[in-house]
This record gives C-alpha cells, structure tokens and sequence, in this order.
C-alpha cells in the first residue's frame, strides 16, 4: 500500500503529485509556444537578412552608386545583429555556420522543455503507472554462503517449530 500525500483546499482533497505534475505541464506547454515562436522568429529574421543583402548587392552591381549598397549593407548588418548572425560587407549572403550558430540554442532550449514536459507527465500520471524497478541485494563470496546457510538454518527451525505447535494444538 503506497501512501498518496493529499492537501485539502476548502472541502476537497487535492493530491501533490498531480497537482506538482499539472502545473509543470501547463508551465512546460506555455514554454513550448514560447521556444517555438522564438525559432520561427529568428528563421524569419535570418531569411530578411540575407534577402537585404541580396538587394544591397543588386543595388551595388547596377547602375546606382555604391554608397547606396553600403549603406543599404550596414542597415542589413543591424537586422543581421538582430537575429543573431553576422553579415560580412562585402556583399556575400550570411555563411551556414552563423544560421547554425543562430538557431541551435534555440533548437536546444526547445528541446529542453520537451523534456520537461515528459517529466511533468510522469509526474502527473505518477498515481497510474508502474515502474518496473526492483532493488535486489547480492553479495558474493563467502559472505553469502553464511548469509544463505542462516537463512535455510532459520527456515529449518521455524519450519520445525510450526511442525510441534501444531501437534500442541491437536
């Protein structure tokens, strides 16, 4: 028998592990949502960056002026600190390891409260589920040789002293 830690709140009972698992779940949902706007977020950014620095590189190529490629290349550096890469000013589009540099912490952050999640739900169904571990105790060597001859020596006189008071009885 397994005793349920409960809380009473007015005239109900609340029990821990639920409402502990309930809350991490709902925190770890809400957190979820968060992680995976942040990522859609910092993708967007990264495709404007390098569509800025594609239009600051047909700006140069052209016939306009190269000032204006310039300056159109330092309002795409700002975006570029914005979502987190940097851009060289040379003209060339963002290099694979700044997006890679970008989106894995958030991959990684998201990945965390997926975690969390799964914890929270084995907490909250921690009433319902079994787990399967079993705590056994082994000792090798002569040790367990004692430990095995007083058990059957115990077993032997208990089995025998059942045996007389049976016979007492009758």
């Amino acid at each position: 028998m397994r005793n349920i830690m409960v809380v009473r709140v007015g005239s109900r009972y609340l029990v821990v592990p639920k409402l502990v698992g309930a809350t991490l779940v709902l925190i770890a949902i809400i957190m979820l949502v968060v992680a995976t706007a942040d990522i859609v977020l910092t993708w967007d950014r990264i495709k404007a960056v390098e569509s800025c620095v594609y239009v600051a590189k047909a700006a140069g190529n052209g016939e306009g002026d190269s000032l204006a490629a310039l300056t159109q290349l330092q309002t795409c550096a700002i975006l570029g600190r914005q979502a987190g890469v940097q851009i060289r000013l040379d003209g060339k589009a963002v290099p694979d390891e700044e997006k890679w540099n970008a989106m894995l912490p958030k991959v990684a952050a998201w990945l965390g409260w997926v975690l969390l999640l799964v914890i929270a739900l084995l907490i909250y169904q921690s009433g319902r589920l079994v787990f399967p571990i079993e705590v056994e105790e082994r000792y090798s060597g002569p040790v367990q040789e004692k430990a095995e001859a007083k058990k059957e020596a115990s077993n032997t006189r208990k089995s025998a002293r059942t045996r007389r008071t049976r016979r007492k009885r009758k």
